[in-house]
């Protein structure tokens, strides 16, 4: 069948008006007759850029979620404050503790015993359940490794506080903190979030490393 083009007209369709072209005489549906090139409907066109105001309220909402977020966020810093503050009281506690019960293993267990004893009564006081069935099918073996680590950390700390003191000890302690927290950064590793090393970064670790400096007994 012989196709011939006829010319371009105005026409309706679906409440928007466009122009068309019909393509052929013959049948078919109107799809195959029917060939659009421009929607003249409004929907079709950009709509203009307009600066509107803001609500009068919406500037009022923005500071308040900030406001909050920062409250927020100084809460947390706090808390790694206090957790710092401790860090020392723990070590001097349980390095008393080991020259009553003969050693750092023996007070590194008992330390870790009563950790676990007030976590548990915690567990059960506030109903937090502990899903440890599916948490050991579903994990790798290297999920529960870190109590390992811990456990060195509460020896490794009664050892060296009556040899270093309490400020040496914990300048190293957060020397070696912050190079392994670098280093995680970094390339993103364990869960946390990807941040690259920079010369800021690297400035810093050299104050920390001349603080250790400064403050070793």
């Amino acid at each position: 069948m012989r196709t011939r083009a006829w010319p371009f007209f105005i026409g309706k369709r679906n409440r928007e008006f466009a122009l068309f072209s019909k393509a052929g005489a013959g049948g078919g549906s109107p799809q195959e007759k029917y060939q659009w090139f421009w929607f003249l409907s409004p929907k079709t066109k950009p709509a203009p850029a307009v600066d509107t105001p803001p609500h009068p309220g919406q500037n009022s909402a923005i500071m308040i979620n900030e406001g909050v977020l920062a409250m927020e966020k100084l809460h947390y810093m706090l808390l790694a404050v206090l957790a710092g503050v401790l860090m020392p009281l723990q070590a001097g506690i349980n390095n008393r503790l080991g020259e009553a019960v003969g050693g750092a293993l023996p007070s590194a267990f008992i330390s870790f015993l009563v950790g676990t004893l007030a976590l548990g009564l915690y567990l059960i006081v506030f109903r937090i359940p502990l899903p440890l069935g599916g948490a050991l099918a579903d994990t790798p073996w290297w999920y529960w490794i870190g109590g390992t680590l811990g456990a060195f950390f509460v020896a490794a700390s009664i050892i060296l506080v009556p040899r270093l003191g309490a400020a040496a000890m914990l300048g190293f302690i957060l020397a070696g903190q912050m190079m392994a927290s670098l280093i995680l950064d970094h390339f993103g590793l364990l869960g946390f979030a990807h941040i690259p090393f920079d010369v800021k970064r690297l400035a810093g670790i050299g104050l920390l490393a001349a603080g250790v400096y400064l403050v070793r007994a």
